[in-house]
């Protein structure tokens, strides 16, 4: 599930920039929310899902 908000994300053109656990926090009613976009880029494309850096990166710590 936090992956796929972080795929969202970069498919909306966002790369969070400073994507660690310290920056998901779990609302009342159960849900994920990403905080603390200051060192975001907006307009990031990703050439593929396997290149971008964010992603593969995050992958990886999640093992998947």
């Amino acid at each position: 599930m936090i992956y796929e908000i972080l795929e969202t994300l970069h498919k909306h053109g966002i790369m969070h920039g400073d994507f660690y656990p310290r920056n998901i926090i779990r609302r009342e009613d159960g849900t994920f929310c990403v905080i603390d976009f200051q060192n975001a880029e907006i307009g990031h494309t990703c050439p593929r899902e396997e290149e971008c850096y964010e992603l593969s990166h995050f992958r990886t710590k999640l093992h998947i």
